[in-house]
């Protein structure tokens, strides 16, 4: 507020000079309007928001998603042990192919001998390398 002299404790009122057309006036009465109501809607829907999130509707939907999540995870969980043991069965089910080829392979090496054509997977590098010297081993 502008007060006139330094001593002077009343405020001077300020005068605009620029005039404003009556259809200028409406304009902004309107936009004022227009804020207000914005306003009264922006509060209407604050508690309508409110309503919703406090009442019954929005529990039995939060309700109806963790269901749903739920009942997924139980799917996906039987999905996993069902898988599992299929995996189980076909694991053992190559093992012993693996062992009867193996035995085949060695029962065939036992007849024919060295004049059997060595077959890559079959072979075993780590039992030919068993069958060497050992060594001693010493502390020191």
């Amino acid at each position: 507020m502008y007060w006139g002299n330094e001593g002077d404790q009343r405020p001077q009122i300020m005068t605009f000079k620029h005039e404003y057309s009556p259809h200028q006036l409406a304009y902004f009465a309107h936009q004022l309007a227009l804020a207000r109501q914005s306003s009264e809607g922006q509060q209407t829907k604050t508690e309508m928001v409110y309503q919703y999130l406090t009442g019954p509707r929005f529990k039995h939907r939060v309700e109806a998603i963790v269901e749903a999540f739920s009942s997924m995870q139980e799917d996906l969980d039987k999905e996993r042990k069902a898988i599992m043991k299929q995996w189980a069965k076909r694991e053992e089910q190559i093992e012993r192919v693996m062992g009867a080829t193996v035995g085949m392979y060695g029962d065939l090496q036992g007849i024919a001998g060295k004049s059997l054509q060595e077959i890559e997977g079959l072979e075993f590098p780590a039992l030919e390398a068993s069958n060497t010297t050992p060594q001693t081993v010493t502390n020191g």
